[in-house]
């Protein structure tokens, strides 16, 4: 029998999280079964639970998988900073994760919805959250210093970090509101943050 290489494990536990996002996007998590996965996935049953022994499992991988890609995602759309106003980064990051991000007819919107429900009821997933959004925000806070160091002004370092969590709790906002109004889009984001840096 041919050894299965790390790279074949990596693909196939890839190909099992791509059709667990599209079910669940569908139709949440708890009304996603098993087998709906494995249909969605073209894989046999054997195939699925040799990676994921539950439901359970699956959730939290999917969850935390879509979360590490808007991570990576963002590290590398910010590490490309240049003389960009803060609303044209934040149109630009989240034009970049959302296309990262879509899988035919899935929304990473909904499927953020869905982890935000879910994490009060289970610790497990709440910590891989909580773990995930403070690097999230230790980046967007990096990125709120360099702003105010391009701009000469000088701030401590209270200010700069609750910009950086401005910039995230803009962020979830905005996953939020497309997902529930569905009129949202990166460029929004853009006119009003420089709207608003207009102001006296």
């Amino acid at each position: 029998m041919p050894k299965v290489t790390p790279e074949h494990r990596a693909a196939r536990r890839a190909q099992i999280i791509a059709a667990a996002r599209r079910r669940f996007a569908a139709n949440g998590f708890h009304l996603t079964s098993m087998e709906d996965v494995i249909a969605e996935s073209g894989l046999s049953a054997g195939a699925l639970y040799g990676y994921f022994p539950g439901k359970s499992s699956l959730i939290e991988a999917t969850i935390e998988d879509t979360l590490d890609l808007v991570g990576d995602t963002a590290r590398e759309v910010l590490a490309t900073l240049d003389q960009s106003s803060p609303g044209q980064t934040l149109s630009d990051l989240v034009h970049v994760i959302i296309g990262t991000l879509e899988d035919g007819s899935v929304d990473p919107s909904v499927i953020a919805l869905f982890a935000w429900a879910e994490a009060p009821r289970n610790p497990e997933l709440r910590a891989a959250l909580t773990d995930r959004y403070r690097g999230l925000r230790a980046v967007l806070t990096g990125v709120a210093r360099e702003w105010f160091e391009r701009g000469g002004i000088d701030v401590d370092d209270a200010t700069v970090e609750s910009v950086g969590k401005t910039l995230l709790a803009t962020l979830m906002g905005f996953v939020a509101q497309r997902a529930i109004l569905g009129d949202l889009a990166p460029p929004d984001l853009q006119v009003g943050f420089d709207a608003l840096a207009r102001l006296p």
